[in-house]
Parts: C-alpha cells; structure tokens; sequence
C-alpha cells in the first residue's frame, strides 16, 4: 500500500503523519485509516510465520500461540475525514478556505491541532487564526470568554476577582482597583487578577504591567484597542492569565489577543 501516499491529498497526508505520530502505527496502516480501507499485512509474511508457529509445534509439541491483527477501519469510511472529532468538518482545507485564507497548511494543521486537543470550535469564535499578511507568522488565540466557560465548568472554580492598577499623577499614589474605572488625573500603568479555587487555600494572582503588553502601532502609538480601552485589555490580560494558571489541564495552550499583542478584526 506504499505506493498508494502519491495519490492523497495534500490534507491526506497530514493526516497519515498526525496518525503515525500519536498512535506509532506504520505508514501503510496509516493510509488506510485515512482512505477508509481495511488493513491487511503482507500475506508471504502471514504464511511465513504460521509455518514457523507449525514447525515449532511439531518439534516441541508446544502450544501455538494466535496472533489477531488489529481490527481493520470499515470499508465504507469517508475517504478523507475530518481531523477534529469535537467540530465536523473542521480539517486544514477548511481552516484555509473559511477562516484565514493566509494561512499556510503548516499554519492551518497546527490550528486545528490546538482545537482538536482543547476541544474549540472557531466557527463559534471559540479559537481564532490570526495573520494579516503572507509575509507574517499566524497567531492563534481564544478569546476571553472561552477561558470563563473552562474555568466555570470545573467543579472547583469558586470565583475571581480582577481589576486594573493605577498611578494617581496628582497624589503620586499606586493604587490597586477593582474593574476598569480610572479618572482622568490618573494612568492606568497595569491589571491584576485572582481567581479562587474550592481545593486551595491560596488564590491564583497577578499582576502585569500595561507597557509590557500594551499592542502598539508602527509609528509607536497604541493600537485601536488599546488607546480606546486600556483598562479593559490590561485586566483582560491578568484575568486570562491567572485562569491558565488555576485551571492549566483546562487551557494548557491557550492565549488571548490581547497577550500576543494581536488585534481581532
């Protein structure tokens, strides 16, 4: 069946590599996975070892031990099935047709990977493949309120907290803040988070500053985003963060836009 990794597709083959990778199987198995075609070992070396297994018993008179294959794919399979079991459809073709049509299938595989092993479906803006040029790197980002859902859904979240920092340049003062309000004497300069789970003592904190994520333009200004809504990205990035970290089985991998210095359109 060697010869039969010419014929597939381009997406095909990702897939054959993907299987041989994560469930060490050959090549050949792996193609028929992918084609939707029983598996069926060499027969000259089927025969070859029953012979030895009845030489052996006739020698020894020892017991002769079956070996049952794997159990092939079913032959009516879909020839070219979707990589991601929690999103029908959503394989590297798609991502590059309906999501980023910049992405390169390197770009497009890596993206479905990350949603196949969080379980992110991009067409709810669950997970989003961001590149603005060909001649950039693609980001890959979650958005905000995939990391609540997560966290919301396990059993020990109990909570958070969040807000932003401020410098009162009148008074001189640091003040830590909850929410986003700031006056205009004053200069948001970083975020904060807590997020409290029901098995610790201890809540998960942070505190990051404003210049170290703050997304800036060309010429040095800050982007869209973050010149009109400052207080709400910076606490975005300290929330999304202490999520990650409080519930890492959950969002190992993932990060927002507003982490990598990306903006969503």
């Amino acid at each position: 069946m060697s010869e039969e990794i010419e014929k597939l597709t381009q997406d095909q083959r990702l897939q054959v590599m993907n299987l041989m990778e994560q469930e060490e199987i050959s090549k050949d198995k792996a193609i028929a996975r992918v084609v939707g075609e029983p598996y069926t070992p060499d027969m000259e070396t089927i025969d070859a070892g029953v012979h030895a297994k009845d030489t052996a018993q006739e020698s020894e008179g020892g017991n002769i031990e079956v070996a049952i294959p794997d159990h092939p794919q079913p032959a009516h399979a879909p020839n070219s099935q979707p990589i991601s079991k929690q999103v029908p459809g959503l394989d590297v073709q798609t991502v590059i047709e309906y999501i980023n049509p910049l992405a390169t299938e390197r770009e497009a595989f890596l993206f479905v990977q990350l949603c196949v092993s969080q379980g992110l479906n991009p067409f709810t803006q669950e997970a989003h493949l961001v590149k603005y040029s060909p001649k950039d790197a693609a980001t890959m980002v979650v958005g905000k309120d995939t990391f609540v859902k997560r966290a919301e859904n396990n059993e020990a979240f109990d909570g958070f907290e969040a807000g932003i920092i401020v410098f009162d340049n009148v008074s001189g003062e640091i003040e830590r803040r909850e929410g986003t309000f700031a006056l205009e004497s004053e200069q948001i300069v970083g975020g904060w988070a807590k997020v409290y789970r029901t098995d610790r003592s201890i809540p998960f904190f942070n505190e990051v500053s404003f210049e170290e994520y703050a997304a800036r333009k060309k010429d040095g200004d800050l982007n869209r985003m973050w010149a009109t809504k400052p207080g709400t990205m910076i606490r975005k990035v300290a929330l999304v963060q202490s999520l990650r970290e409080a519930f890492s089985n959950d969002l190992q991998g993932c990060y927002d836009s507003s982490e990598m210095g990306v903006s969503l359109k």
